[in-house]
């Protein structure tokens, strides 16, 4: 008389260790997959704010400004350097005197950081540079100026009606690099 088996021989539990594996193969790649793209997903995002926020600097400085300086110190507006002359606050955040007094807001890429640069009066005498970091991983900045009739200009900054920002930031995901690039046309102020 036979006795029936109990348990699994081992044809099955090798079946059954193979299944398994299979199956946990698959969720560990679906997980890295998931990984993977929220990772570049995240990275895309970052580049994309990376050129945001300094745009919306830029373009409240154009607003604000009065014109464009041909050059300024060691600086000279070309299609990587904007130079705006703003009017000079105290403060209170008062206009000092348009007549003499003005601020100079430098935006320029030095190495991959935007930098904004700052040459203003403080107080009524004394000039203070402040230099700002808007971004670090900048791939390019560069700008194009417009005069009052929409022509683009080559030379004589000085002119310019409006300003068109472009700025383009890098950010590394998994396995990819990405650079996300932001424009706009700015109009100076009374131009």
């Amino acid at each position: 008389m036979r006795r029936a088996r109990s348990g699994f021989g081992l044809l099955e539990a090798l079946i059954a260790m193979t299944i398994l594996t299979l199956m946990v193969g698959a969720i560990l790649s679906l997980y890295t997959k998931g990984q993977q793209t929220f990772i570049n997903e995240s990275a895309q995002a970052d580049a994309i704010e990376q050129s945001r926020y300094p745009l919306a600097w830029i373009t409240r400085d154009v607003k604000m400004s009065t014109g464009i300086e041909a050059t300024w110190g060691s600086y000279t507006t070309s299609a990587d350097t904007l130079i705006l002359k703003v009017p000079s606050v105290d403060a209170n955040g008062l206009i000092i005197d348009l007549e003499v007094n003005w601020d100079r807001v430098i935006y320029r890429i030095q190495g991959n950081r935007l930098l904004r640069i700052v040459d203003a009066l403080d107080g009524i005498s004394a000039r203070v540079d402040r230099t700002r970091v808007l971004g670090d991983g900048m791939a390019s900045l560069t700008f194009l100026y417009y005069d009052s009739g929409g022509a683009l200009l080559n030379t004589n900054f000085g002119t310019a009606a409006s300003v068109q920002p472009a700025l383009a930031a890098r950010r590394h995901g998994a396995l990819r690099t990405f650079t996300e690039s932001l424009n706009t046309e700015i109009k100076l102020r009374n131009k």
